[in-house]
């Protein structure tokens, strides 16, 4: 099936017109084995997601646990028969090392694997959708002769980029995709534009049987290995007129009152991300709504030009729900 547009929240960003822009991405999934092995707090979730009773989930957990205690031991044996403590092994050491913990920990997956392989999971319906993931807004004051700017640069380090992670739900796995713009953006005064991540996930209905073919639980799933095929590539938004953005805090105040008016100055900020954004966008499949979550880290900080105009005074702010600026 096709993969239709789906609106993204806030609902300021629902509505816009295409903005040309050259960016490049590099896209990485992993399967829900690695995934509960790197991360056993969320394996439980996953478990009970795809509605497996308690002592399953419970049993899971067992052999999650025993795996991970089978890799370190590999590893902790390694070291106590070396005559030298891994703080001052040479490269090549360090690698052997590195090659023991890879060995220990796929025969440890494949434990994992063989356990689960007790339950058959079908795919019953399988829905492939897109989803927009916002990642920076850019807005330029509506004041006449406004305008801001983001210029892409040789230097990758002050490149506009992003290290975003996509979770499935129900041990849909994960997503990994490192992504950056590299052409320049301007908003011109009133406009705002929007860099997205369009993503493309598979929500399944799927159930799970035993092995005599007595059902075990049902329901709806996000997978997100269609981003492996896709390779997704951040795209921009111009945002429509009437789009109402919530300022949050406070940034920065440009004071230009008592400056000849209509004149401009620019003026440079760093943007910095403060923490690392978290992203939720609903999808409705089947009548069902479900959640694509995830998170987005900028890489670097990047320095933006602003435009403004004398004659007033500018106040420039965090946006409340999602990253990036806006005028307050």
């Amino acid at each position: 099936m096709a993969a239709p547009d789906h609106p993204i929240p806030p609902s300021w960003a629902a509505q816009g017109s295409d903005l040309p822009l050259e960016a490049e991405s590099v896209a990485r999934v992993r399967g829900w084995d690695v995934v509960a092995f790197e991360r056993p707090e969320q394996f439980a979730a996953a478990l009970q997601a795809l509605g497996l009773p308690p002592d399953e989930v419970a049993s899971g957990i067992e052999i999650l646990r025993a795996a991970q205690a089978e890799a370190s031991d590999a590893v902790r044996a390694f070291w106590k028969s070396q005559p030298l403590a891994y703080i001052r092994a040479p490269e090549d050491l360090l690698n052997e090392a590195g090659q023991v913990h890879e060995r220990a920990r796929n025969s440890a997956l494949s434990r994992l694997r063989d356990w689960f392989a007790g339950h058959r999971l079908a795919v019953e319906d399988r829905q492939l959708i897109k989803v927009r993931l916002p990642l920076f807004v850019l807005a330029a004051h509506p004041a006449a002769g406004c305008s801001a700017t983001y210029k892409t640069t040789s230097d990758r380090s002050r490149q506009l980029g992003w290290s975003i992670e996509i979770a499935g739900s129900g041990m849909g796995g994960e997503a990994t995709v490192l992504s950056s713009v590299t052409s320049t953006l301007i908003a011109e005064a009133g406009q705002v534009c929007l860099v997205f991540l369009p993503v493309t996930v598979a929500v399944e209905q799927f159930r799970i049987t035993a092995k005599n073919g007595a059902t075990v639980s049902s329901g709806q799933r996000i997978d997100v290995s269609p981003a492996r095929d896709t390779t997704p590539v951040p795209g921009g938004l111009l945002l429509a007129p009437e789009a109402l953005l919530t300022p949050g805090r406070l940034v920065r105040e440009y004071e230009l009152a008592g400056y000849a008016a209509g004149v401009p100055a620019e003026f440079e900020h760093v943007y910095q991300q403060e923490r690392v954004s978290k992203l939720q966008v609903g999808v409705m499949a089947n009548g069902v709504g479900l959640a694509v979550t995830g998170v987005a880290r900028m890489e670097a900080a990047v320095t933006l030009t602003y435009t403004l105009v004398g004659g007033r005074d500018y106040r420039l702010c965090q946006l409340a729900d999602a990253e990036g600026l806006m005028w307050g």
